[in-house]
């Protein structure tokens, strides 16, 4: 939820330094400001614990007070959603359908039970195969140390679905930028 709200802020940024400065050319052709400044964000959340129903409402209700076009139900939880359960289908089906996806925060909280001989388990595996092609899979952490296991599992995961699939290997490059 608080992903969405990030992304509201940063387009009513831009909406603002655009309309105080109009030869910045802060938007680009593609999302010139008149098409893109209002927008609306459409988040799923995936969590363990449905007892954030009542927390991400709350970010809900604020976020379509500050933003009129923002309808609260934009924002989702879905619960319980377990990223450490190879079997679960829920995370797998919402990434094939997502613009953009945000692993926050998930990582190192569940690495006892994700990592297996230097790669990451659970619904990891599938969420890199589910993933279309373009869609940027951002995964945010408290700790570096996991990046390695990540890139790995990407990798082994694409690798053994492009004979099984639609993609080759050249159509699918890794971008891995550590902050």
């Amino acid at each position: 939820g608080f992903d969405a709200i990030a992304m509201l802020a940063a387009m009513a940024a831009l909406k603002e330094a655009s309309q105080q400065e109009p030869s910045a050319n802060l938007w680009s052709e593609r999302f010139p400001t008149e098409d893109c400044a209002d927008c609306a964000v459409r988040c799923k959340v995936l969590d363990l614990a449905p007892a954030w129903t009542i927390a991400l409402s709350a970010v809900s209700d604020v976020a379509s007070e500050i933003w009129p076009w923002q309808s609260a139900d934009f924002i989702e939880l879905i619960a319980p959603s377990d990223l450490r359960d190879s079997m679960a289908t829920s995370p797998v089906e919402e990434v094939g359908q997502a613009d953009m996806v945000i692993a926050a925060y998930v990582l190192h909280e569940n690495e006892a039970a994700l990592l297996v001989e230097g790669l990451l388990g659970g619904v990891i595996p599938d969420v890199f195969r589910a993933a279309p092609v373009g869609v940027p899979l951002i995964f945010l952490d408290a700790t570096h140390r996991l990046w390695p296991a990540l890139v790995e599992t990407a990798r082994a995961s694409c690798s053994s679905s492009l004979s099984e699939e639609r993609h080759d290997v050249d159509a699918m490059p890794f971008t891995v930028i550590v902050p």
